[in-house]
């Protein structure tokens, strides 16, 4: 007689068990997002990333600070450094006597740092160096912050770090005597631009966010933009963008819900880390094409703790299948969607939305995506590098 033993397994995901208080998370490399069951917080993060220059030096080190208030110190997180807008982790880490370890991320050894304990801890100081065989002009620091299995921060960023010297991106962050000709003098910021709110919206300017009706002024995890028709004795159509970038924010006017024949605008870093408008027309499913800027005036822009903010007055007509022409009376869909760049080339899109029905400029009001993600593949890249591979590159393929 036969007797089958019958061994039953019984797993327990008890959120303990998803956590790494040793810090080998180098699976959060991409997205920097822990591996628990609950959401990234959105509220004003109380943790702050520093970056200074401690050899000015080309190729020299980088003194990075991580800190927190003593009141809600953080028990674990994950850094690394980056070029303005890009994805990959570049140069390495050196640490110091705080308790911390190495990590290679995206096949480079020593190109992150994580907690090493889940002890509490209100400040990790690090060294970053450059890659002796790469340029690199400038470079942003990324970290998450973990106080407890639910409560974390994702994407907290340090301003842009010039490592030649120039204009950096965020105010404050040039070495002192180095601003070009008839830039302000140590101490002072550049004038930056008005800021972006979602007041107006629905009575004198059209407005499109994801979340739905969320406001730029008051959270940073909010992609917007807005488009209002000015009225004698201006003219034209000014524009506002703003959003979490990690490279580029766009919107576009189009004749449906598709990519094809739609007229572009995007907000994004150049290579230098700063901030710019380019326009762009796409043609079917291809690569968009960039077009002069055209009768584009009155340009504000902004990178300030990973916001990337655009403002700019339009007098150029709006081209897409049905329309060669302005009419603030015609109707169209407006796209929205973000993305990384290195180097100042726009690559894959993360997410891409679509109004969910026709507005135009002469009737404004408040317009929102249905929370679908739409299937507008084409956006694509205005010049895409071929810097994602593997598991990335795979990852990228399944997002709409």
């Amino acid at each position: 007689m036969k007797r089958i033993v019958l061994l039953l397994v019984l797993t327990w995901a008890a959120p303990a068990a998803r956590c790494y208080p040793s810090g080998f998370v180098s699976e959060s490399c991409a997205d920097m997002t822990p591996n628990h069951s609950a959401a990234p917080q959105t509220a004003a993060t109380p943790f702050t990333v520093s970056a200074e220059r401690s050899d000015p030096a080309p190729g020299g080190q980088v003194t990075v600070s991580l800190q927190g208030p003593s009141s809600g110190p953080f028990t674990g997180f994950l850094l690394e450094a980056r070029e303005p807008g890009g994805l990959p982790a570049v140069g390495s880490f050196l640490l110091g006597s705080d308790p911390a370890r190495l990590l290679t991320c995206f096949q480079k050894p020593n190109s992150a740092v994580s907690h090493s304990s889940a002890s509490p801890k209100t400040n990790i100081q690090v060294t970053w160096q450059p890659d002796p065989d790469r340029t690199v002009g400038a470079v942003q620091f990324h970290a998450s912050f973990v106080q407890n299995y639910r409560t974390f921060w994702v994407g907290v960023k340090s301003p842009v770090l010039s490592l030649n010297g120039s204009w950096a991106a965020d105010a404050g962050t040039q070495p002192p005597g180095t601003q070009p000709p008839g830039t302000q003098p140590p101490g002072t910021q550049p004038p930056g631009p008005t800021p972006i709110s979602n007041v107006g919206c629905g009575s004198t300017k059209l407005c499109f966010s994801q979340p739905p009706n969320c406001n730029p002024s008051i959270s940073s995890n909010c992609f917007f933009t807005s488009a209002k028709l000015l009225t004698p004795p201006e003219s034209g159509v000014r524009y506002e963008l703003s959003g979490p970038g990690e490279g580029y924010i766009a919107f576009g006017w189009s004749d449906d819900q598709k990519m094809g024949k739609d007229d572009i605008y995007l907000c994004g870093l150049s290579s230098a880390g700063n901030v710019d408008v380019q326009r762009a027309f796409s043609v079917g499913r291809k690569t968009p094409k960039v077009q002069s800027k055209g009768d584009i005036s009155d340009i504000q822009t902004s990178n300030q703790n990973g916001v990337l903010t655009c403002t700019f007055t339009s007098k150029n007509n709006i081209f897409t299948s049905s329309s060669t022409s302005f009419s603030s009376n015609k109707l169209f869909y407006m796209l929205l969607a973000y993305g990384p760049s290195a180097n100042g080339n726009i690559m894959k899109h993360r997410k891409t939305y679509s109004s969910p029905k026709k507005m135009s400029l002469s009737s404004p009001g408040g317009i929102h995506s249905d929370g679908k993600e739409q299937m507008i593949r084409a956006f694509g890249a205005l010049m895409l590098v071929a810097l994602m591979t593997g598991s990335l590159l795979a990852k990228l393929a399944t997002e709409p």
